[in-house]
């Protein structure tokens, strides 16, 4: 074989490996049972699982009259997140990799006034059911960051990390009800376990206020 062969091998291997955590990540967290509840909003609760080093956030919600293809369309909308997160600038298809594999770029602003907006370099995942799959009954997008040599940090951005967020649904309804459960999971490392222990009210407020924007997407869209 020769060497731009062996590089290609390589390179599709690293992106295959990355595709299997960034995706097992997500569905490994949303298999955790023992979540402890943090807050209850109308209509939605948001949990966490904390273990040494690691922090788990977890938002659950039933959606009347929205199916979960309705609302993976949705979450799979990049160009359109503006629409209904209110912390999103922008954000943009960077690199298909695959129709359900590709890089995005989201620059998002700071909830803090005086703080440089972040941006992110994220592998987005997708998967709708599959028979094969452990995962047959679910919708889901799984998100993490990556390093891309051709888009290096910004000087109007501060380059931040997520090591695994997403979305997982499913359809709950009788058959032909318009019923689904959206559950969002966000995990976070020691490195920053300790800003969300301080303000912890605080974050709760702040995932209230994007998801808020996101189930009225949703409901309004149905």
């Amino acid at each position: 074989m020769s060497y731009e062969a062996l590089k290609f091998v390589y390179f599709f291997m690293s992106q295959y490996q990355l595709i299997l955590k960034n995706t097992t990540m997500v569905m490994t967290n949303f298999s955790i049972t023992d979540w402890k509840l943090l807050q209850s909003y109308s209509g939605f609760k948001v949990f966490k699982h904390e273990t040494t080093g690691n922090l788990v956030f977890r938002i659950h919600d039933t959606l009347e009259g929205v199916t979960a293809k309705e609302a993976f369309k949705v979450l799979t909308d990049h160009p359109n997140r503006m629409q209904w997160d209110c912390l999103c600038k922008n954000c943009r298809v960077f690199r298909h990799i695959s129709p359900d594999d590709k890089v995005i770029h989201i620059v998002m602003r700071s909830p803090q006034a005086g703080e440089k907006a972040r941006d992110f370099v994220l592998l987005c995942s997708q998967r709708e059911p599959q028979e094969y799959s452990s995962y047959h009954k679910y919708y889901y997008v799984a998100f993490s960051s990556v390093l891309s040599t051709d888009l290096p940090p910004l000087t109007d951005y501060e380059r931040s990390q997520v090591i695994s967020s997403g979305y997982v649904m499913e359809d709950c309804g009788a058959e032909g009800e318009r019923k689904c459960t959206l559950t969002y999971l966000h995990q976070i490392n020691s490195t920053v376990m300790a800003f969300f222990a301080k303000d912890l009210v605080g974050f709760s407020a702040l995932v209230e206020k994007v998801y808020m924007g996101l189930r009225r997407r949703l409901l309004e869209g149905k």
